[in-house]
């Protein structure tokens, strides 16, 4: 993956494309933010930087954990019981 710092090195939003076609570009701005430019059919590089996000495998962890479960006789119920 290839970083660019627009901070020190001004690209126009052609140039940063051309880069993305290549592969992923990791875009830092002047104010520290930084943005990931890709193919939006690069599911790979999708993945792998879902792998990287905290919060998301957080998000994902406290999911999986969830040890609340509805049996799915229950949700019928609760369905035909919204119909009436």
């Amino acid at each position: 993956m290839k970083t660019v710092d627009l901070a020190a090195r001004k690209l126009s939003l052609d140039q940063l494309t051309r880069m993305a076609r290549r592969g992923a570009v990791l875009i830092r701005g002047g104010h520290g933010e930084c943005f990931l430019m890709t193919r939006a059919d690069d599911f790979e590089t999708e993945v792998e930087l879902l792998r990287r996000n905290h919060k998301f495998l957080a998000f994902l962890d406290r999911r999986f954990n969830d040890a609340k479960t509805t049996a799915l006789e229950e949700v019928e119920a609760r369905l035909a019981r919204r119909r009436r």
